[in-house]
């Protein structure tokens, strides 16, 4: 989901290396979630390498791994993961997924859009 998504997922905030940020979590500010979180509040978190050169900060996919890009694949491959066009799939490295939600389907860009679940506090 991008930063301007229709009111979910705000706000985002962003740690890198580059801005100065060497802790794993960053705080975020509870007024501006619009109050403290209490149970039905649901977060998703993905992580992705950063590209301080790329368009929307995020490091992209080439079919195979190269200098500046993850790979698709290890290798190449006939299979359908492999032979989809890199700029598609989502560049997410790593999710949190909800109880009964394997990552591995979340981030399956072969069954259709990628949309990430978030995780509900109880």
């Amino acid at each position: 989901m991008s930063k301007k998504g229709s009111g979910h997922g705000e706000p985002v905030t962003q740690a890198s290396w580059w801005s100065g940020c060497t802790e794993p979590f960053r705080p975020v500010d509870k007024t501006a979630l619009g109050g403290t979180p209490t149970s039905g509040w649901a977060f998703t978190i993905a992580l992705t390498g950063q590209d301080g050169f790329g368009q929307d900060n995020a490091r992209t996919f080439a079919p195979t791994p190269q200098p500046f890009n993850f790979g698709v694949c290890a290798a190449a491959s006939a299979s359908p993961p492999c032979t989809a066009d890199p700029n598609t799939v989502p560049k997410v490295m790593d999710t949190i997924t909800p109880t009964g939600v394997a990552q591995s389907t979340e981030l399956d860009y072969t069954l259709g859009a990628v949309v990430l679940q978030g995780v509900t506090i109880s």
